[in-house]
């Protein structure tokens, strides 16, 4: 690690990690790697921190073709795929014809890849046996969430953003 702002980032989330427990000496992440800045960075962030000896943490990148870009999506998942190569990390690809099942279901286009996408991480977590999911959410995505509840009548206990950490109901 030489760019001393990763140095700091990787500081941070090693301390915000500990401090809310998001992980433990030897657990297994799945870190969801969309091939955007953010996931990214994060993949880089938790690898820096995997290779702590006190750590021990194994890393999977996942990484969802979601079936809208053709092409540009086929080159994203690309990415993704050398970059969890160059660094040692197994790599899981999920491809969905998100906007087949939008038909069908009658969903959304975010509700319906935020399905797909949810289903197939928690079906790699399962297979690698993992403690945790880890994504990447910004500061724009946690404004788009508080718009999202207020739009849809959310009252006071229901405007906040993303918690830092969530247990799934049906996993783990």
């Amino acid at each position: 690690m030489t760019h001393p702002a990763l140095y700091r980032l990787v500081r941070e989330v090693r301390q915000i990690g500990l401090e809310h427990k998001l992980w433990s000496p030897g657990d297994v992440i799945i870190t969801a790697v969309s091939g955007g800045p953010d996931s990214t960075i994060l993949l880089h962030i938790l690898n820096e921190i995997s290779q702590d000896p006190d750590m021990k943490l194994s890393l999977v990148c996942a990484h969802v073709n979601h079936g809208f870009r053709g092409q540009e999506s086929d080159e994203e998942a690309e990415f993704v795929r050398r970059l969890a190569e160059e660094l040692n990390i197994p790599f899981e690809l999920g491809v969905f014809d998100v906007p087949a099942y939008m038909k069908e279901s009658g969903k959304g286009g975010q509700e319906a890849a935020r399905e797909k996408r949810y289903a197939f991480l928690h079906q790699v977590a399962d297979k690698y046996r993992a403690q945790a999911i880890a994504l990447a959410h910004h500061g724009d995505d946690q404004a788009e969430t508080v718009i999202m509840r207020l739009l849809r009548g959310s009252g006071p206990s229901g405007i906040s953003g993303m918690r830092m950490k969530r247990k799934e109901k049906k996993w783990n």
